[in-house]
């Protein structure tokens, strides 16, 4: 597991950020309903437009908003290459406010090389 964390550079990917990109009704709507401790789905974006190293996060199907772009050109290629992670839902901020953000902690789950 160590060859794989040097690697990979895996201890390179900030353990904590937030969700970009979720400004939209649809994605406020189920942000609303998020928990902390919830678990998150990373899912890459192959055809987003704005960015080619896109990384979703999802739960349930349900696109709450993006990897920030700093991150995500990091952690993308690892993805590509059958290394996963996923998402906890460490912090809802704005609770009182129309728009409200994500904190999260990305995990390290397995690799399948």
């Amino acid at each position: 597991m160590k060859d794989v964390y040097k690697m990979y550079d895996i201890e390179q990917i900030p353990k904590y950020t937030k969700i970009v990109g979720n400004s939209f009704k649809e994605q406020q709507q189920y942000i609303s309903k998020l928990e902390i401790n919830d678990y998150l789905y990373l899912k890459r974006e192959y055809h987003n437009p704005y960015d080619k190293c896109a990384i979703l996060v999802m739960k349930n199907n349900l696109k709450l908003g993006y990897i920030p772009k700093y991150i995500s050109k990091k952690l993308a290629s690892q993805l590509d290459n059958l290394i996963y992670y996923h998402a906890i839902v460490k912090n809802i901020t704005g609770k009182e406010q129309q728009n409200k953000g994500v904190n999260i902690q990305i995990i390290f789950d397995k690799c399948d090389i």
